[in-house]
């Protein structure tokens, strides 16, 4: 209905690994309506077996993969196809992939927030209104069974701590929320970056709650005690299994004790762990 009654250009679809092949059918479903609709998805898959997809799903024009806000505001523009980075498309019978890159500067726009029910996302303990600001992408960890290094890169890149506070003073200031989900691959993975973002949350004129990721090896007592005295409440913590047989075979590079021990001094500073 929403394809027939708006004038659609492109459809934008975000899938996931166990979800593509439902996905992608809404692929067919447009061009049945317009013909003239050019279809894009990014997701997990396009960084696996891209080609197979496109051949399997004739529906389906472009796949993106890497860096998607800047790939398809480049595709938005209308710019040629040839030039743009990232993208596995169709031309003239033919499957084409283009060369795909990760750039070393995290350079994000700040997402259109006007367009977001923000009311449908809630701090888990308190059910406030929270918002998810994206702050690093990439994780240098040897961990068999996660897409983040293929996704993100095996460099962990954080964008510039000034743009992010930018993002964080407009949903404060125009929709007075004052809690946040810092997502990252590995938050805590430089210690250095973290205390500066820590001090530029400290001069903001009015106080937020967040949470973050992290691994349990990535975290000590001066970097607990500085992030929970601007807002810090909670953590996210990579642990999969208490098994260390497992911690090996996965390649985690956790010990049983490291994970105790971080438990114990998130504890402490009363910060909750999940």
């Amino acid at each position: 209905k929403d394809i027939e009654e708006i004038d659609i250009d492109y459809i934008i679809i975000n899938t996931t690994m166990y979800s593509y092949e439902e996905d992608l059918k809404v692929c067919t479903a447009c061009k049945r309506i317009n013909s003239k609709i050019i279809t894009i998805a990014k997701g997990a898959i396009f960084f696996y077996d891209t080609l197979t997809v496109m051949k399997k799903y004739p529906d389906l024009d472009i796949a993106v993969s890497n860096e998607e806000e800047i790939t398809i505001y480049e595709l938005s523009l209308g710019k040629d196809l040839n030039d743009i980075k990232n993208i596995t498309y169709r031309q003239d019978n033919n499957i084409i992939e283009n060369p795909r890159y990760i750039s070393h500067d995290l350079k994000l726009p700040i997402p259109e927030v006007r367009q977001i029910n923000h009311k449908l996302y809630r701090r888990p303990d308190t059910n406030e209104v929270q918002a998810t600001i994206v702050v690093g992408r990439g994780c240098p960890g040897r961990c068999i069974y996660c897409i983040a290094p293929i996704v993100g890169g095996r460099v962990l890149r954080y964008r510039m701590i000034d743009e992010i506070i930018d993002e964080i003073k407009l949903y404060h200031l125009s929709y007075s929320i004052s809690n946040f989900y810092f997502s990252a691959d590995t938050f805590t993975w430089d210690y250095k970056w973290v205390h500066d973002f820590c001090d530029a949350i400290r001069k903001l004129k009015f106080k937020i709650s967040w949470l973050c990721t992290a691994r349990a090896d990535r975290l000590s007592s001066e970097l607990l005690l500085d992030m929970k005295s601007v807002g810090c409440w909670g953590l996210s913590i990579g642990i999969e299994s208490g098994n260390e047989n497992i911690q090996k075979l996965i390649k985690k590079d956790l010990t049983k004790q490291i994970i105790i021990d971080t438990i114990r001094l998130c504890k402490r500073y009363k910060i909750v762990t999940l």
